[in-house]
């Protein structure tokens, strides 16, 4: 009966933590997202200035949660999305719109799937 209990307790710890995880990757990630969708949208009109506020807003929370991100996700996409913070002040000083515009996109995807997948959804229990 005790051992019983005892696996009950654990596995609503468990589901708790995992409950937790997904509440709080998805808390981290969505401001990142955001900002990074609209530094792209500022980039489309060139309003160089506003991108570049919310490009660093983007960089500053994404190096403020990204020891917190790293304890639950794989490192290979966040190696990824460092090397793709990178390249945004390289475009952003160069004026490359196009490829400044497509960065910020293709990060702000990347990081959504990072919340994405630490989301209670079927096709991740499979």
């Amino acid at each position: 009966m005790t051992r019983g209990i005892i696996g009950v307790v654990l596995l609503l710890v468990l589901l708790a933590g995992g409950m937790f995880v997904q509440f709080t990757m998805d808390t981290i990630h969505a401001p990142i997202a955001r900002e990074l969708t609209q530094a792209a949208e500022t980039g489309t009109r060139e309003l160089w200035d506003a991108a570049l506020v919310h490009q660093e807003n983007a960089a500053r929370l994404w190096r403020k949660s990204w020891r917190l991100t790293a304890a639950f996700a794989d490192h290979m996409p966040m190696e990824d999305i460092d090397s793709m913070f990178s390249e945004l002040p390289v475009y952003l000083t160069q004026r490359e719109q196009t490829h400044y515009v497509a960065a910020c996109r293709e990060l702000a995807r990347r990081i959504e799937a990072m919340s994405d997948a630490h989301r209670l959804t079927w096709w991740n229990l499979l």
